[in-house]
């Protein structure tokens, strides 16, 4: 892929020639239109900045996240299936439809350890292909339970596993993300923005009377995403599979949760422009 002068933004869907500088300088082209447009989408592109853009690097699983995770695997816990029909699984049972359903309960503990920030790398997650599927499958399992207390960055990390997951299911995208080529690396930039909009657009019930403009402004961004994301599958892809990959984007939307009210998004990057840089405060 050559070097382009001008990009949709990933917010947005809007032509624009400003781009995430960290991203460019690892070799790939991310553009975003305004600082206003990545302060929403932040949430889902930081973790993949700079020098985890590509290849995709996943995050390890936060100490937060691996408790929450071990704590709740043997609970029967409320899922959604795709019909909306409701079902109590496991969260046990649910991993060992990725990890093996033969595996023990001690092996399912040991891999989910060997990916958490706990301990240093070692074992399954000395293999970038498999500790990636225990990653996705981690925070697809921790996604799926109805819980209230999850930070807005667990959301946004859960959705994007779960929305790579399914698309993994109908043909879209291959099982590793690390293993992409720029064009399902675009896709996967993308889908994190779009689950940042997701997210960022979930009202808080704890905290009715904020968060209005953004709310509103994450609402409408999340329509024109979703439409640019639809169409640069159906062009980059298969117009078939963009039309299962639509309905899979309906189907893994987070349905109502308490969000905590913390939506800080800490030090953005710098948007880089052709003739200048344009620094983020």
């Amino acid at each position: 892929m050559g070097v382009r002068t001008t990009g949709e933004c990933l917010a947005c869907g809007q032509e624009t020639n400003k781009l995430c500088g960290p991203c460019s300088k690892a070799g790939i082209q991310l553009f975003l239109c305004s600082p206003e447009h990545q302060k929403l989408v932040w949430q889902g592109h930081k973790v993949f900045c700079g020098a985890n853009a590509w290849p995709i690097s996943l995050p390890r699983l936060t100490r937060a996240e691996t408790a929450k995770l071990l704590e709740n695997l043997d609970k029967p816990t409320l899922r959604l299936r795709a019909s909306g029909e409701k079902f109590h699984r496991s969260s046990l049972d649910y991993l060992r439809t990725f990890l093996g359903p033969n595996k023990t309960r001690d092996e399912i503990v040991s891999d989910i350890m060997s990916v958490s920030d706990i301990f240093p790398v070692l074992g399954p997650a000395s293999f970038p292909e498999w500790s990636q599927t225990i990653l996705l499958a981690a925070r697809d399992t921790a996604m799926s339970n109805f819980t209230h207390d999850k930070l807005p960055s667990e959301l946004t990390l859960g959705g994007i596993s779960k929305i790579v997951l399914e698309s993994v299911g109908i043909g879209l995208l291959a099982p590793i993300p690390a293993r992409y080529d720029m064009r399902s690396t675009i896709l996967f930039h993308r889908l994190a923005c779009y689950e940042a909009l997701v997210v960022a657009a979930l009202p808080d019930p704890r905290a009715p009377d904020t968060g209005f403009d953004r709310i509103r402004d994450a609402e409408r961004c999340k329509r024109t995403c979703e439409k640019a994301l639809k169409a640069y599958v159906s062009e980059a892809f298969d117009a078939g599979l963009a039309a299962k990959f639509l309905v899979k984007l309906k189907e893994a939307a987070p349905k109502a949760m308490f969000l905590p009210t913390d939506r800080s998004t800490g030090k953005l990057t710098e948007l880089s422009e052709l003739g200048g840089t344009e620094h983020v405060a």
